[in-house]
């Protein structure tokens, strides 16, 4: 039984059942810290959603924060669910956090359209990887839907 069933048939068990084992996932989840500009997104995701990328311009490590960031927002149900409020008031900062950070880290600010961002070196202190910083080279060709380049932390 999914979460569906859960409300629409009133019966919790499975979620009581295995919340510890969910909690003890999304705390480890947690404790990856991506960048301490970006709070509320995971260092952990690394290839669980390279099966559902849309096309090589959306790569898995924003589909997988993405799929973090549901997680954490269905957690928080789930929580309130079982009895755990202050737990789920934690998961829906972490949540707000996330998207706050995600926005900044994935999405053209002036366009709205998802960057081709990809974390790692290219993280630079105090600002997004879309604000200039001298030269940038190519990531990927350019396309209508995503900006073409990551600025280098070097440059």
């Amino acid at each position: 039984m999914n979460r569906t069933g859960c409300v629409q048939y009133g019966n919790t068990q499975v979620i009581r059942e295995n919340f510890p084992t969910i909690k003890r996932w999304l705390e480890g989840y947690h404790s990856g810290v991506l960048h301490a500009d970006y709070p509320g997104l995971t260092s952990r995701t690394s290839g669980n959603a390279d099966h559902v990328s849309m096309d090589d311009n959306t790569g898995p490590h924003m589909v997988g924060q993405a799929m973090y960031l549901y997680y954490l927002q269905i957690s928080a149900e789930m929580a309130d669910i079982v009895g755990d409020g202050e737990y789920a008031d934690t998961l829906r900062q972490r949540f707000a956090q996330g998207k706050d950070s995600f926005n900044r880290l994935y999405v053209d600010p002036q366009t709205g359209f998802t960057l081709n961002a990809t974390p790692g070196d290219t993280l630079i202190s105090g600002r997004t990887l879309q604000d200039p910083a001298g030269p940038c080279r190519t990531r990927r060709p350019p396309t209508r839907r995503r900006s073409a380049s990551i600025c280098s932390a070097t440059s």
